[in-house]
């Protein structure tokens, strides 16, 4: 899977500004990801083992990128039976609790699926063995961050949190599309569907897409 982005484009996707420094860091973070090997082992007798490229960036200049992805990393984005984390959501979240929590649930419940987990069990799992090892207080408010916390992740428009008690919540997780999960947040009040996609006013406005998932292919 292939893409032509233009600069400006691509730092508005990561949620920054498009200056030029702003662009050099970006160029040298994609050129670290090109160096990224993948081996894939089939697992057979033979023990056959092939060798591809996380990205290759085709073509490169100050107006526009072309990148594509290894094939396995496109049905890691595309498909299944991998685990979707929106990084548009997690901008909307400001603190470390609810991110940790939205990195969580995200990997355990599948997109229109939902989980009936208790406050406790989150905090064991953000702070192992807190309830045995942690003064009174520091537990307490520990309970009260992961309520927070919650609470939070339940005003994404990808979620909704029921609380059947006060320390057992239903987590649901609604179906959302890889586009609207790596779309840039313009304004962190507003849930992420109703953000405008970024305007972008390079002359290079013809953005294309195409299938080069065969260039990662090394037989």
């Amino acid at each position: 899977m292939g893409s032509t982005l233009v600069w400006r484009e691509l730092s508005q996707r990561c949620g920054t500004q498009a200056g030029g420094s702003t662009q050099a860091l970006r160029a040298l973070q994609l050129e670290r990801l090109c160096e990224v090997v993948v081996w894939e082992h089939d697992g057979d007798e033979l023990r056959t083992k092939r060798q591809s490229y996380l990205m290759v960036l085709l073509v490169g200049d100050d107006e526009r990128i072309h990148l594509a992805l290894n094939c396995r990393l496109a049905s890691a984005l595309l498909g299944q039976p991998y685990s979707q984390v929106s990084l548009a959501e997690r901008l909307t979240l400001s603190r470390d609790v609810p991110m940790a929590l939205h990195a969580f649930l995200s990997t355990t419940i599948g997109i229109g699926h939902q989980l009936r987990i208790g406050v406790d069990r989150l905090v064991d799992r953000l702070w192992p063995g807190s309830a045995d090892s942690a003064i009174n207080s520091t537990h307490r408010s520990r309970r009260g961050d992961v309520h927070a916390g919650l609470d939070a992740i339940g005003t994404l428009q990808g979620w909704s949190v029921k609380w059947e008690r006060d320390d057992l919540a239903i987590v649901n997780r609604m179906g959302v599309g890889v586009a609207e999960m790596t779309r840039h947040i313009g304004n962190k009040t507003r849930a992420y569907r109703q953000q405008p996609l970024p305007k972008i006013t390079s002359k290079n406005m013809g953005l294309t897409t195409f299938d080069a998932s065969g260039l990662f292919l090394i037989k």
